[in-house]
Parts: structure tokens; C-alpha cells; sequence
């Protein structure tokens, strides 16, 4: 009796243990979020600002409009956008990149790697990021053929939206 009531203080202690370090993950998690007044369906930013003195767009990339993510190669939900932005952009035929913090070379470099045939990455250091106004990661930016920013957003269903909004419309194209 008594080697059981050790175990199951012990199963316990530990389960206790576990659920502790579980909420301080979550805690450092919920860090990166974006505050709750960006949580919207998209927000004011850099609206009008043109991205092409400040970033070399990828050669197919100039004369289009296109949806670009901001990201950090050390954020997983940025991994996470990568794959949705992959999965979806390419059948709906509207036109990505990324621009990837490169502020430790070792980690854009990786992640580059593990992308690169999926999605088109440009460099960007900590001063473009201030110039864009960057918050947190990841972040969507919709942007016209000459390169200026017409919304900031960090749903990709909300950027698709705003995209079609924007640019379909204007052009006659039709939705896929």
C-alpha cells in the first residue's frame, strides 16, 4: 500500500512538473502573437509605402502584383505560413515571395534551403524591417506592380481576399 501511494505521488509530482513547463511554452508562445488590435482583418501600415527602393524584388516578380510574407526563419508559425501560402497560392495563380529576417545568416540560410524550390526569398535586415514597419512575424503584405503597399495583413485568407479585391477586379481576370 504504501509503494503505491509513492507512485502515485510521483506519477503526480511529475504530471505537475510537465503541465508547468507546458503553460510557460504557451506563455513564451502567446509572446509573439501580434497584439489584439492587430488581429483584425488587417491592419493600417506602411499602406502606400513602395517596397522598391528599399528591397530587390525576385526578377519575375517586378511588374506584378503580388502577396509577399515577412518572416523569421526562427518563428515555427512562419514555417507554418510557408507551407499554407504553397499549398494554396500556386492553384489560385497569384503571384509570392518572401522577405526573410537575415539577421543571423546561419538561420535564413536554413531556411532558405528547406524552402527554396518552394517559394522565392529576399534578405531583408532589422533597418527595412523598421522601415516597414514591422511588429511581429509573420506578416502579409499586398503590393501592385510598382511595388507599393496596398494593405497589411496577417491572415493569408485575408490577403487572398484583399488581393482578389484589389487586383482581379481591376484587371477583368477572373477567380480560379
Amino acid at each position: 500500500m504504501v509503494y503505491f501511494l509513492f507512485g502515485m505521488i510521483g506519477c503526480w509530482s511529475l504530471l505537475a512538473i510537465r503541465m508547468v513547463d507546458q503553460i510557460k511554452q504557451l506563455k513564451r508562445e502567446v509572446g509573439f502573437l501580434p497584439p489584439e488590435s492587430q488581429m483584425n482583418r488587417h491592419s493600417k501600415g506602411p499602406s502606400g509605402a513602395n517596397l522598391s527602393p528599399r528591397i530587390v524584388f525576385p526578377e519575375n516578380r517586378i511588374s506584378e502584383p503580388s502577396i509577399v510574407l515577412v518572416a523569421s526563419p526562427t518563428c515555427s508559425e512562419c514555417h507554418n505560413m510557408v507551407e499554407e501560402i504553397v499549398q494554396t497560392l500556386p492553384s489560385l495563380r497569384i503571384p509570392y515571395f518572401a522577405l526573410v529576417d537575415a539577421a543571423v545568416e546561419d538561420y535564413f540560410r536554413r531556411f532558405a534551403l528547406d524552402y527554396a524550390e518552394y517559394i522565392e526569398m529576399m534578405p531583408v535586415d532589422a533597418e527595412q524591417q523598421e522601415l516597414l514597419g514591422i511588429e511581429s512575424y509573420p506578416t502579409l503584405f499586398i503590393v501592385d506592380e510598382q511595388g507599393i503597399i496596398r494593405k497589411r495583413t496577417y491572415l493569408l485568407r485575408a490577403a487572398i481576399a484583399i488581393y482578389n479585391e484589389s487586383f482581379r477586379k481591376r484587371t477583368g481576370a477572373e477567380e480560379s
